[in-house]
């Protein structure tokens, strides 16, 4: 998470009281920005890099790219000059495997924006974006207490970089299980990985969508579906989960008579990142 110099300073400045190998809170002085790194990545570096050949790709400038790889790699045994930047890019609004040598069969993509590989969304594992500046939250239009603000951070054990480096290795393993890898296709084993998320769940939407719009043209409706649940608009007694923005609403109420989870929308999202079902709060 990033945030310009003159925003955010005097908190942040309390933030970074640690020094040395702990520290996690830089200030970038020649681009102007302050740079916190997530709870949990050193180890998610370490543990993917002897699985995995790997590559940062950012639609940023190559100045601010290899700023960055500094930070998270500063020996360079990582990522080496396997660093591709906007410069690099064959196109300035997606991302491109164009770009990198390999097969499209061989490569998991890590990124909180699935939306830039237009061509490659079945390669990527979207991760929860990591909001500790309030410019950050203010940035994505997001409501809310930042992580700052909240004066806390993510548990390294529970947070989603931990989720994700698990499916890493599961995907790694099914894909090296027989003689013969290159038979295998990551995004078929990410797909099945997928699937079995909320495998079993039956979710009834509630005042989720638009008035004149087919719920089944709604990302949300179409992601619980790729994480393996069946979706309904009609609440019946197979329904596991009602989804809802509004605890009020008819069908919500009527599913707590009936003993029947009741989440909102972020629900799908946070068993997403964690891909397991995240936990329902009655």
């Amino acid at each position: 998470s990033e945030t310009a110099l003159g925003k955010d300073n005097a908190a942040a400045v309390k933030a970074a009281a640690g020094e040395g190998a702990g520290r996690s809170l830089f200030l970038l002085q020649h681009i102007q920005m302050w740079t916190k790194l997530r709870p949990y990545y050193r180890t998610l570096l370490v543990e993917a890099s002897k699985l995995f050949d790997m590559h940062v790709y950012t639609m940023g400038e190559r100045g601010y790219a290899m700023e960055m790889v500094k930070l998270l790699d500063p020996d360079g045994s990582f990522f080496g000059d396997h660093v591709v930047s906007k410069n690099d890019s064959t196109s300035r609004s997606v991302k491109d495997l164009d770009v990198l040598i390999g097969s499209e069969k061989s490569v998991l993509i890590l990124d909180d924006s699935p939306h830039v590989w237009h061509k490659h969304r079945a390669n990527v594992l979207e991760i929860e974006r990591y909001h500790f500046f309030p410019s950050s939250l203010k940035h994505f239009r997001m409501k809310g207490r930042c992580l700052l603000e909240r004066e806390g951070d993510e548990d390294p054990a529970l947070g989603p970089l931990a989720s994700v480096l698990e499916v890493l290795k599961e995907v790694h393993r099914e894909y090296f299980a027989t003689e013969n890898p290159q038979e295998h296709d990551v995004r078929e084993i990410l797909k099945r990985r997928k699937a079995a998320v909320l495998s079993g769940c039956k979710i009834c939407f509630s005042r989720c969508f638009p008035k004149g719009t087919e719920p089944g043209d709604h990302p949300l409706w179409k992601l619980a579906e790729e994480l393996g649940a069946v979706c309904s608009v009609d609440l019946d007694g197979t329904v596991t989960h009602v989804v809802t923005t509004s605890e009020g609403t008819e069908k919500a109420l009527k599913a707590a008579e009936m003993g029947i989870h009741v989440v909102k929308p972020g629900w799908i999202h946070a068993s997403l990142y964690h891909f397991k079902k995240a936990p329902t709060v009655d």
